[in-house]
C-alpha cells in the first residue's frame, strides 16, 4: 500500500519534512530533545508514530593563520598568530597544541559558540635547516579541521 502524504509536527527548528516523500531535512539551529509526531495517511486511513529526536551541540573547530615563517637567524625567534574557530553551536574545549621541532606556543581553555582565540605560535630555528610539519589542536571538536600547515628556514647568523 503507497503512502499518499506524510506529516510531522513539533521538529526542531531548521527542520522540515517534504509531505510527498516523507524525508526529514534541514540543519537543526540549536541543541535539545524534541518529540516529533509522525504520520502516514494513504487510502486505508491515517497512522501515527512518536519519534524522539536528540540533536547534539556541535563544536566545529577552525584554524586560519599565515604560519609560514620563512627566514629566522638560528637562536633568534619569530611570532605569528594562530586564530582558532568555533563556528558550532556548543562550546570547543582545547586540551592542549602540538607542534613540530622548531615551533612553540602554549594555550588551552574554552571557545564559545561563534568566537576565535587567537594563539601566539613562536618560530625558534636551534640549528641552520628547514623546518616544518603541521600544529595539531586537541580538542572535542565534532568536525572541522584541527590541523594546519606551518614551515620556516633556520639560517646562519651572520657575523660581520
Amino acid at each position: 500500500m503507497l503512502f499518499r502524504s506524510y506529516g510531522a509536527s513539533g521538529l526542531p527548528a531548521g527542520l522540515s519534512l517534504n509531505a510527498t516523500t516523507g524525508l526529514i531535512s534541514g540543519t537543526p539551529t540549536s541543541a535539545g530533545n524534541s518529540s516529533v509526531t509522525l504520520t502516514a495517511t494513504n487510502a486505508g486511513g491515517t497512522g501515527n508514530a512518536t519519534l524522539a529526536l536528540t540533536i547534539s551541540p556541535s563544536r566545529i573547530i577552525g584554524l586560519s593563520g599565515n604560519l609560514s615563517f620563512g627566514n629566522t637567524t638560528e637562536t633568534q625567534s619569530a611570532q605569528r598568530v594562530l586564530a582558532i574557530t568555533n563556528t558550532g553551536s556548543g562550546n570547543l574545549s582545547v586540551s592542549g597544541i602540538t607542534y613540530p621541532s622548531g615551533f612553540s606556543g602554549n594555550w588551552s581553555g574554552t571557545i564559545m559558540p561563534g568566537a576565535t582565540q587567537n594563539v601566539t605560535v613562536s618560530f625558534s630555528p636551534p640549528a641552520v635547516q628547514n623546518y616544518g610539519g603541521n600544529v595539531v589542536v586537541n580538542s572535542n571538536a565534532s568536525s572541522g579541521n584541527g590541523s594546519i600547515a606551518c614551515s620556516g628556514n633556520g639560517i646562519a647568523l651572520t657575523r660581520i
